[in-house]
């Protein structure tokens, strides 16, 4: 982790939280928040092996003061003592969300490494985040989703004979073992219901969207935008007031949620197969960037499309590995196109 001075580029410091094992991936953004770095990371580890492979391998985070550069945590989501009976995983993937008045970061984790699985494991976990209180660092509480089989009737196959020797790399996905590799990767979002109760809310890749309640980490509702997919439904979704609005996947429609009950608004095609670009909402206007290469907007009360304009007509070049969205500021769209960022009136 860097810090860089605004005006110059000039690095400030540098601060290396993770000195031990093979942990060095992120896809999730660093977080500032009352003078803290909050960061999580997900190792480059194994998805599935044998008691004498390296299956254990754990995600984490750490908080790191944003004037020094000192670690002030270092955490792993799966504890030393659940690590030693197999346990591994929990990937950090997704940018967390922050209660500025209790000072709980709420993030998503991956799936578990192996067969067993952890609590912490699929799970929207609560980090406290205000250095005045004992369990600084910690996690205090958390809700865990949906699990990696998603239907327990997929358990036993992760002792099958298949599964236990199995020939395939240990780095992949194992649907013999009855892993489906369900993280709760997307980045979450809080708001309030009518009632007044705040809830955090977080789409998995078991296609299911899940709010809850933030004072009690209890389940709220869950909805069903897309299915069981080990490449499908990890877009940050989007909040306006009222509803939620996720692209769910496989086959890619994009879905607006309403806020206190999770039942569906409306439903509108995207219709780009899996879809991983984070959905914007701005001024009634839903906005995402497809796989294809195009900019989509649609209507935000009715879901009907409004345009999707392929951005090569103004890169000059095919849109390629994307899965970014786009921010949208002083009457602008700004839409990342490969290496090329694009600003729209």
């Amino acid at each position: 982790v860097v810090a860089l001075d605004q005006a110059t580029g000039r690095m400030l410091w540098q601060s290396k939280p993770y000195d031990e094992g093979p942990k060095g991936s992120t896809n999730a953004s660093t977080l500032y928040f009352d003078g803290l770095v909050f960061v999580g990371y997900s190792e480059s580890g194994y998805e599935i092996g044998g008691s004498d492979s390296p299956d254990k391998f754990r995600g984490g985070w750490a908080i790191i003061d944003a004037a020094t550069g000192k670690i002030l945590v270092a955490r792993d989501v799966i504890p030393n003592e659940p690590k030693n009976k197999g346990m591994g995983g929990g990937g950090i993937w997704a940018t967390g969300a922050v209660d500025p008045k209790t000072k709980f970061v709420f993030v998503g984790t991956g799936n578990p490494y192996g067969t067993k699985e952890h609590k912490y494991t699929n799970a929207i976990l609560k980090i406290d985040l205000d250095r005045s209180r004992p369990t600084f660092g910690e996690i205090v509480d958390y809700t865990h989703g949906d699990i990696d089989q998603y239907d327990a009737a997929l358990g036993p196959l992760g002792e099958t004979p298949l599964c236990e020797n199995s020939p395939l790399p240990a780095t992949l996905d194992h649907p013999e073992c009855g892993q489906i590799d369900l993280d709760v990767a997307a980045a979450p979002n809080l708001f309030t219901d009518s009632e007044g109760r705040q809830m955090i809310g977080s789409l998995q890749k078991s296609g299911n969207y899940h709010a809850v309640y933030t004072d009690t980490m209890e389940l709220a509702w869950s909805a069903a935008v897309g299915a069981p997919c080990a490449l499908c439904n990890a877009d940050a979704t989007a909040y306006d007031g009222e509803k939620i609005y996720a692209v769910g996947a496989p086959g890619g429609v994009l879905v607006a949620i309403n806020k206190n009950d999770g039942s569906i608004a409306w439903r509108s095609p995207v219709a780009d197969g899996t879809h991983y670009e984070a959905i914007s909402v701005a001024n009634g206007v839903v906005y995402t960037i497809d796989t294809k290469g195009n900019l989509d907007t649609f209507d935000a009360e009715t879901g009907a499309p409004d345009f999707s304009r392929p951005m090569e007509m103004d890169s000059g070049s095919a849109c390629s590995s994307l899965s970014g969205g786009v921010a949208i500021a002083q009457s602008m769209v700004f839409a990342p196109c490969g290496g090329i960022l694009i600003a729209y009136s």
